[in-house]
């Protein structure tokens, strides 16, 4: 629970440096990075600190620059779908309880239903939107995968950014 109010916390204060945007704009493309700032300064900020976190840990990485950009990535589906901070933290909340019977209130549409549906469903939106503008297929795969615990024979990237998603 504390690790949540941490998490609230920072999303209530976030915001990206002008060295940040432009790390970021860097390492991705125009158009992934025009992905990466749609999403809203919460979730812009979570990735950020994920693939900061993965600096620390990297050198297990199979292909460094592509993590990264998956890390950057990984929750570009929430873009556009109402997920308020507010909104994101009652889902969290709401997870920890009910677990995987949440999953029966989600509809595609409007509200907080959609809300739940698009959190439920963002890596394959964010996976799709990221190969539409141009991302390398193991980034694609990685935003997929990134929330499913990785199972044995998993790639070392799908295990750090998994692990790096959690902690963040």
């Amino acid at each position: 629970m504390l690790h949540r109010l941490r998490q609230l916390k920072s999303a209530i204060h976030a915001r990206v440096s002008p060295e940040e945007a432009q790390w970021v704009r860097e390492l991705l493309s125009g158009e992934l990075s025009e992905l990466f700032f749609a999403m809203d300064l919460p979730a812009q900020r979570h990735c950020l600190d994920t693939a900061q976190y993965l600096l620390g840990v990297i050198p297990g990485s199979d292909d460094q620059e592509h993590l990264l950009q998956a890390a950057l990535l990984h929750d570009c589906g929430k873009a556009g779908a109402g997920l308020t901070v507010l909104r994101r933290s009652l889902l969290v909340l709401a997870r920890s309880v009910l677990g995987e019977g949440l999953a029966r209130f989600a509809r595609e549409g409007e509200g907080w239903r959609h809300a739940l549906w698009n959190q439920l469903h963002h890596p394959q939106l964010g996976a799709a939107l990221a190969q539409a503008r141009g991302a390398h297929p193991q980034v694609e795969e990685l935003i997929r995968i990134h929330q499913a615990r990785p199972w044995p024979g998993s790639s070392n990237d799908h295990l750090l950014l998994y692990q790096a998603d959690q902690a963040n």
